[in-house]
């Protein structure tokens, strides 16, 4: 089954509904996040996450830091403003999001709108 990861360059955390992806994990207080159709869902453990990028014949691995775990989001929320904060960074540029390492080395480029799936 295929899972679907967005990149968005408003959310203000990386969000994922898949435990599996995550290296630590800590159970915090359920928190309510409020999505931009106004439905609610709920953040109950936050930590690391690894997640894999295909980057045409080869894939590199990134490290998310302070993801949020919601069991009931429907797909993998990718924040771009926070890509800094795990050392890479992102440039929207061509309709395109393209995310570079800490060398300059671009990782990725994805097509606008910024969503592939996995």
């Amino acid at each position: 089954m295929a899972k679907t990861v967005v990149y968005e360059s408003g959310a203000s955390m990386h969000m994922s509904l898949t435990q599996d992806w995550f290296l630590s994990l800590r159970t915090i207080p359920s928190k309510p996040i409020k999505a931009t159709d106004n439905m609610v869902f709920h953040a109950n453990a936050m930590g690391d996450m690894c997640i894999s990028i295909p980057n045409g014949e080869k894939t590199s691995h990134i490290i998310l830091k302070d993801g949020l775990y919601c069991p009931d989001l429907m797909f993998m929320l990718v924040s771009l403003s926070h890509c800094p904060l795990a050392r890479y960074s992102a440039l929207l540029k061509n309709q395109q999001c393209h995310i570079h390492d800490t060398q300059g080395i671009t990782v990725r480029q994805i097509p606008s709108p910024v969503v592939f799936t996995r």
